[in-house]
């Protein structure tokens, strides 16, 4: 067979001639007698994606390619839309899931958007079946034929590397826009002014990422089961940079229309011999165990120190200004509450006392000792009768005419915050938060 002779249909309306598939994809000279799995070129690159519509305009739009054939619910098929698009030599079959009970539902869940099908032109399926077969391959669908008013065409597949396959397709006998149940449409997509009739022309090569420590057994399986020879192959530092690497090995069929490179990653370029890092001058990372770390600093006032699994939290200490005696910010006093003073903080907390005993009140009563009262529980309130006394009972005398604008301002502000309204704690009269 010539080199000539090997031309494809498809490539021939393509416009495509002979020089120009030598340098696009370096067919040679090839005797297909003679190979127990001829092939002749692609047929179909057949994607499943989430959203076919979509992907398929994206195709149109970004890539030049045009719409030839469809198949969906339109069409009778209720499994799932299938677009057919097409530039130069080259065909894809956008695929996407109609029915959530489809077989694509699944395979799009597990791999995402990508390529499931490397279909393959052949000029004999069974004879490839046969070979394939009897050097271990695994068939998925054994040779059969699908007709329509077009023709018949001859299909069958066996699996490669992942759940990706190899369809072989005879269509030497068909002359629909590409398979039984697919009718010819065309898209509303229009091309902008002075766009080229098409960005690619023909298809040179699919990579398959094949599973880790797997790659040369992938081309062993070429080798043996297409009859696929060794092309070419990138180790070491052929492919490589400081961040990434990866070593490939590429086969292809006789006339070398069809090329396979399979890959696995590699050692980055320069990467370190060993991963200790014990003599890191880096910070720890925040992740540092136990966190946050102890630190030699003097904790704020206002920050007391509190266990992470403490329950429940404890009341933080609240920070105020220090009300001294003859002080230009003094603080008017209560006749029935009391400053606690804590000489190691110099904070002033609030003492919850009563202004006369109750005996359903679990309230202490006033006492010099109030520096280490605490409030007394919820339900103590609940019995408390509140104070008939009105709350200018505890006013201070009036000084306000003997003071300076700075003390009235002062005062003003206590004034302010005594008046806001208290928490719950079981005082007969007013509890102030700070004094």
């Amino acid at each position: 067979m010539t080199i000539e002779q090997t031309l494809t249909d498809k490539e021939r309306l393509a416009g495509l001639d002979l020089g120009q598939l030598e340098q696009l994809v370096g067919l040679v000279e090839y005797d297909g007698t003679r190979d127990p799995f001829p092939v002749s070129g692609w047929d179909a690159v057949v994607w499943v994606v989430g959203n076919a519509t979509q992907t398929a305009h994206y195709f149109q739009s970004a890539f030049g390619m045009t719409l030839v054939a469809y198949s969906g619910p339109t069409t009778g098929n209720r499994d799932h839309h299938s677009f057919v698009l097409e530039s130069g030599a080259v065909r894809f079959v956008i695929q996407g899931a109609v029915d959530p009970q489809s077989p694509l539902v699944e395979h799009h869940r597990t791999h995402g958007d990508g390529v499931v099908d490397i279909a393959l032109a052949v000029p004999d399926v069974d004879k490839c079946i046969a070979h394939a077969r009897a050097q271990g391959a695994v068939v998925l669908d054994e040779p059969h034929d699908v007709t329509d008013e077009h023709g018949t065409v001859r299909l069958a597949a066996i699996a490669t590397y992942g759940d990706t396959r190899h369809t072989l397709v005879d269509r030497t006998n068909y002359t629909g826009p590409y398979l039984p149940g697919h009718v010819a449409r065309t898209s509303s997509h229009t091309k902008r002014d002075g766009a080229p009739k098409r960005l690619f022309q023909a298809l040179d090569h699919v990579v398959g990422n094949v599973e880790l420590g797997k790659m040369d057994h992938w081309v062993d399986f070429y080798n043996r089961v297409m009859g696929f020879t060794n092309m070419a192959e990138f180790v070491g530092e052929d492919i490589a940079t400081d961040y990434s690497a990866l070593m490939s090995k590429v086969v292809s069929n006789g006339n070398h229309r069809v090329k396979f490179p399979s890959t696995n990653p590699r050692s980055r370029r320069n990467a370190p011999r060993s991963t200790n890092t014990s003599t890191s001058t880096k910070a720890p990372a925040p992740s540092t165990w136990p966190w946050p770390p102890t630190t030699s600093s003097p904790r704020s006032i206002s920050s007391p120190p509190r266990a992470s699994n403490s329950w429940p939290p404890p009341t933080p200490t609240t920070r105020t200004p220090n009300y001294g005696r003859g002080s230009a910010t003094s603080a008017p006093r209560s006749r029935n509450c009391r400053n606690a003073a804590s000489s190691s903080t110099a904070t002033k907390t609030a003492t919850c006392c009563r202004s006369s005993p109750n005996p359903s009140s679990t309230a202490p009563p006033c006492s010099s000792n109030s520096s280490n009262a605490t409030a007394p529980s919820a339900s103590a309130s609940a019995t408390s009768k509140p104070s008939s006394k009105p709350s200018n009972a505890n006013k201070p005398p009036a000084e306000t005419s003997e003071r300076t604008q700075t003390e009235t301002n002062a005062e003003r502000i206590v004034t302010a915050a005594l008046s806001a309204p208290a928490a719950s704690c079981g005082c007969s009269r007013r509890c102030d938060s700070t004094h």
